[in-house]
């Protein structure tokens, strides 16, 4: 099992325009990337940093799951658009990432790495810092990635792969049924592809909307 927890910045707005889009946004880019093997060394949480090799993990066949608390929502968009992209890493297909997010909700605990650990009464909690951490390194204007504060996003981010461990431990199982994997996968396909919509027709529908609104 790999665990892994980005840290990313860009000039767009996660929370309005959506994990896929900031992914997409030219100035999207990786900061650093915690991880952990549990199998190969336990405890042990590494980082990568743009630049740095490609790690044995990071090809597409080796055979370990990666885990991530926001997989589908968040990693697995960074990694497609970001670490393939702009970093030339090898694509790790959706087969081989597990979401824990999802995994909390099947067994019907909260849905944010902030709060699981209070829920389940686990000693390795998120960092408080990381609102601040993040305001200044990940959004606009971006700090010098240097200094005191730098130093404990990295801590903040290693943190989060510690937490994200200890979550999974606790949980029921740390992975679906064959079932429930089937109806995950085409669930997130669905989410990723979206609905066809006709925009034109829509945007008419709108100011029709806007009209009527008005009048009344």
């Amino acid at each position: 099992m790999i665990i892994v927890d980005f840290e990313t910045r860009s000039e767009a707005d996660l929370l309005t325009v959506g994990s896929y889009v900031y992914a997409r946004h030219p100035s999207t880019e990786v900061l650093m990337l915690a991880w952990e093997d549990t199998v190969k060394e336990p405890g042990k949480v590494h980082q990568w940093f743009p630049g740095a090799p490609v790690e044995y993990w990071m090809q597409t066949d080796y055979a370990a799951q990666v885990y991530a608390f926001n997989a589908c929502s968040f990693e697995y968009e960074i990694w497609e658009a970001v670490m393939t992209k702009k970093y030339g890493v090898p694509l790790i297909p959706p087969s081989r990432w597990e979401d824990v997010k999802a995994l909390c909700a099947r067994y019907g605990w909260p849905q944010k790495l902030a709060i699981v650990p209070k829920a389940a009464k686990i000693p390795e909690q998120k960092d408080e810092e990381g609102k601040r951490l993040i305001k200044k390194f990940c959004c606009p204007p971006f700090a010098a990635c240097s200094g005191d504060d730098w130093e404990l996003f990295k801590a903040y981010n290693r943190q989060d792969v510690v937490t994200t461990r200890a979550v999974i431990q606790v949980l029921p199982s740390p992975k679906f049924s064959a079932d429930e994997r089937v109806n995950f996968d085409r669930t997130w396909e669905m989410n990723r592809n979206g609905l066809p919509v006709d925009v034109k027709d829509a945007r008419q529908i709108a100011k029709v909307v806007a009209i009527h609104l008005e009048e009344n």
